[in-house]
């Protein structure tokens, strides 16, 4: 979550018009993008060599975005990724402004088919 809000800080852009999104979301970041600096942040953590610390980090990127999207907290559609509005104990969201229901249960705007196209499995 940290990196997303990052990226949406430093290189968020307005959505594209047809992109289906909640109320109230104004930024987007590209998945790229987001995918190198969680790579960037994380790497530094790792120990082993260069393809177990690759594994590791490929693993730890699918299980958060898989579970933020389960539980609505981002929602993606190729090419980008965003902050559904669903507020997080201890989370600043950014690209979204506050309004009422600015999302639905369970709408991520990604299906699941779709997940693995996302996380590249």
């Amino acid at each position: 979550m940290s990196v997303l809000a990052d990226v949406i800080d430093k290189k968020g852009v307005m959505p594209p018009s047809d992109l289906p999104l909640p109320k109230g979301v104004v930024l987007v970041a590209s998945v790229e993008d987001v995918r190198v600096a969680f790579k960037e942040k994380y790497t530094a953590t790792e120990e082993g060599t260069d393809a177990q610390i690759e594994t590791r980090l490929r693993t730890r990127w699918s299980r958060a975005t898989k579970a933020m999207i389960k539980f609505s907290i981002i929602g993606s559609q190729k090419p980008w990724l965003w902050f559904t509005g669903k507020e997080v104990q201890g989370m600043r969201i950014r690209g979204v402004n506050k309004v009422e229901n600015t999302y639905e249960e369970g709408d991520s705007g990604i299906s699941d088919d779709d997940v693995s196209d996302l996380i590249g499995q």
